[in-house]
């Protein structure tokens, strides 16, 4: 009886994990195994000496996190002022109906980690009206609270699936117009973290946004403080001065905002990349309609974005490395750093060319050239497609 419910309980944790369902594989697991107990892990002060002491521990990753969510960036007042001015949407102003905090009430998602209070979203979704007044008019009275075609990261309708496969189209395209394909995958040094507050308000006023709006959205990350949870102990709060608010839904899109602005002082005065022509009428597996010029629509793809996941991609090397010097400079003016040891190269010959090692490099520190990448965690991009292999 017993070895029937340990077969029963391995095949359902294996069920979930075939589906890649981690909520209920950790819950599975959970509930064969029981909760975690809380332990104290010894670490080693700033200075070498190794901690014991819960107190000491705690206040040891305190001021880790202190240090690590406080990255003081330097953002160029030049590249803020060639932001060029948008239209000013001033119907954002206005403060939310009853509708839109029903809505996005409703949009929560379940099964989170509460904050601090330890209210989890689920209680204001089934709070009644009470609730549901008491935010609408908070909202009402008060100032203050208790993105590119290119980018697929955080949006609605869009997803690492629709970016991967992007880039896919783009190595198969190239590998059937005997084109060769250089990629460089960047990897930016805590991006959310190092994000200048100060220049992330200018932005958002050389955007649409009214200012009142950009003054309620600056007061979410006023006096935003962190503390660290260690052997089921919560340390001192520390105050949090840069970068957007962790966990906050409104973090990835003011990031979207920003990188906006990073990329488009990148790609400004790129004119060479990798071209994609397509027409939108017609038979869809009729090649021979491409030739129409004047019917079709040509585009260049520089990039292809996921969040803070960057691809650049160009046909030669010496496009490649212009691109990368462009948005190496675009990086370093708004304050963002690249991680060198972890951003790569990745070459993909056409059957004409011959095999080679390309040589990019950012500010004179060259970059590693792979044979395979592993792109948004997911999927395997191989210099060679599968049924190129020998």
């Amino acid at each position: 009886m017993e070895d029937e419910w340990w077969k029963n309980k391995a095949q359902e944790v294996q069920l979930w994990a075939d589906m890649k369902n981690s909520k209920m594989f950790f819950s599975t697991i959970k509930a064969v195994y029981g909760p975690s107990r809380p332990n104290t892990t010894p670490l080693l002060s700033t200075n070498g000496t190794l901690l014991k002491e819960k107190n000491a521990i705690n206040e040891r990753w305190r001021e880790h996190f202190s240090i690590l969510l406080n990255r003081s960036s330097t953002v160029s007042n030049e590249a803020l002022d060639q932001i060029p001015q948008r239209p000013t949407v001033d119907s954002l102003d206005f403060p939310p109906s009853m509708e839109e905090v029903q809505k996005a009430i409703k949009q929560t998602s379940s099964g989170k980690a509460p904050g601090k209070d330890g209210i989890p979203a689920e209680i204001y979704k089934v709070a009644g009206p009470v609730t549901l007044n008491a935010f609408h008019n908070l909202a009402q009275t008060s100032n203050s609270l208790p993105q590119t075609k290119a980018q697929c990261g955080f949006r609605p309708g869009r997803s690492t699936t629709d970016m991967i496969f992007a880039v896919r189209k783009v190595q198969e395209k190239c590998r059937e117009q005997n084109m060769d394909l250089y990629a460089v995958f960047v990897d930016l040094t805590k991006a959310f973290d190092t994000v200048n507050r100060a220049a992330l308000w200018t932005v958002l006023q050389k955007l649409v946004f009214p200012r009142k709006f950009v003054t309620l959205i600056c007061l979410f990350h006023d006096s935003m403080t962190g503390l660290v949870l260690s052997g089921g102990e919560a340390s001192e709060p520390f105050e949090i001065t840069n970068g957007v608010r962790q966990g906050c839904v409104l973090a990835p899109v003011l990031f979207n905002l920003f990188f906006t602005c990073v990329l488009s002082q990148a790609v400004k005065d790129i004119e060479d990349g990798v071209y994609i022509r397509y027409r939108l009428d017609g038979c869809l597996f009729d090649l021979r309609r491409l030739n129409a010029k004047t019917k079709t629509i040509e585009k260049l793809i520089l990039e292809a974005l996921f969040a803070y996941d960057c691809a650049l991609m160009a046909h030669t090397e010496s496009t490649l490395q212009l691109t990368v010097d462009k948005f190496a400079e675009a990086s370093r003016l708004f304050g963002l750093t690249i991680s060198l040891g972890k951003t790569e190269v990745l070459f993909q010959p056409s059957p004409l060319t011959t095999d080679h090692r390309p040589s990019i490099s950012i500010e004179g520190t060259g970059l590693r050239t792979v044979e395979e990448f592993k792109y948004l965690g997911k999927c395997h991009f191989q210099r060679r497609l599968p049924w190129q292999r020998d």
